[in-house]
């Protein structure tokens, strides 16, 4: 939607919870949602029942996918969602790459990847994670000394 120039009714650039609040907002079909119940609207849908139902069973599968911070291939990363962006102050997700049978877990600003609204480069998780604990080493034995 962003690259087609669509945008938000405030003119900022959509991002991923919007589109999931779209896919799950059943206003789209001719009905509403009033405290968590759904009442028949007196309106007339612009999605398929039968589109809405299959976004929302694939939304189902990801979602039990994703424990937390821990991904469907089961690697957590320690970092992700605690530490900030250093350009933006945006939170950070876990993401990975694999080359040559190999996988290397990355942080990356949620702001670039929802919205490609941040231009910092991805940061190797295994990298960062023991500079921390470094850092955190070097306190620990300052503090006792």
């Amino acid at each position: 939607m962003n690259e087609a120039g669509h945008r938000k009714r405030s003119g900022k650039k959509w991002d991923k919870r919007m589109i999931l609040h779209l896919l799950k907002n059943p206003v789209y079909v001719g009905e509403l949602r009033w405290h968590e119940v759904i009442y028949e609207g007196n309106h007339d849908g612009i999605v398929s029942e039968v589109l809405f139902e299959k976004a929302e069973e694939i939304m189902k599968e990801h979602v039990s996918d994703l424990i937390g911070r821990r991904f469907h291939n089961n690697d957590e990363r320690l970092l992700a969602g605690i530490i900030k962006c250093a350009r933006c102050r945006s939170h950070t997700v876990g993401v990975s790459t694999h080359k040559k049978d190999r996988k290397y877990p990355y942080c990356l600003c949620s702001k670039r990847w929802n919205i490609k609204g941040c231009d910092q480069d991805y940061v190797r998780a295994d990298l960062l994670e023991s500079a921390i604990l470094q850092d955190i080493r070097g306190c620990s034995a300052t503090i006792s000394s």
